[in-house]
């Protein structure tokens, strides 16, 4: 397999009742040339134990490592930077997926087309969908899109 394009860094940290929706997303993506570096930040679930099985079953370019005590979100998501530096230091884009997030199939082929087409830009940035634990969807919004037109993005 050729080198990945885009590293997904998915920063993990006691989800093991929502990472397999997460993680089948991931398999379901039609952009195929992708990393996955997971990192779980010693949880006390299951949750490493879900990665590194669905790492073993999937492609070659499927990375989980542990974090020996709990570091806490920012820092655990500065381990995944670090192993994706380490891994695939030539990919094109980093795409960060929190652990209870799950992506529409062709999410990925979208961002990468996207940023393909507009060498100037710095940010692709995907409007969530919040949905219950019935599947339904919730009226929310998280205003990042907002934030950024506020202070200048998009360039």
């Amino acid at each position: 397999m050729k080198s990945p394009r885009v590293a997904v860094l998915l920063p993990v940290y006691n989800r093991a009742w929502c990472l397999a929706e997460t993680l089948d997303s991931l398999k379901r993506q039609t952009f195929r040339n992708l990393a996955v570096i997971a990192v779980d930040d010693a949880s006390a679930d299951d949750s490493y134990e879900l990665l590194v099985r669905t790492a073993s079953e999937n492609r070659e370019h499927w990375q989980v490592r542990r974090n020996a005590k709990n570091l806490g979100m920012i820092p655990n998501l500065n381990q995944c930077l670090r192993y994706q530096r380490e891994l695939f230091p030539d990919v094109d884009y980093v795409f960060k997926l929190d652990s209870d997030e799950v992506l529409e199939p062709g999410l990925l082929a979208t961002g990468v087309h996207v940023l393909d087409g507009d060498r100037g830009a710095v940010v692709c940035h995907f409007r969530p969908r919040f949905v219950d634990s019935e599947g339904r969807d919730e009226a929310r919004d998280c205003g990042l899109a907002r934030k950024l037109a506020v202070h200048g993005w998009p360039r």
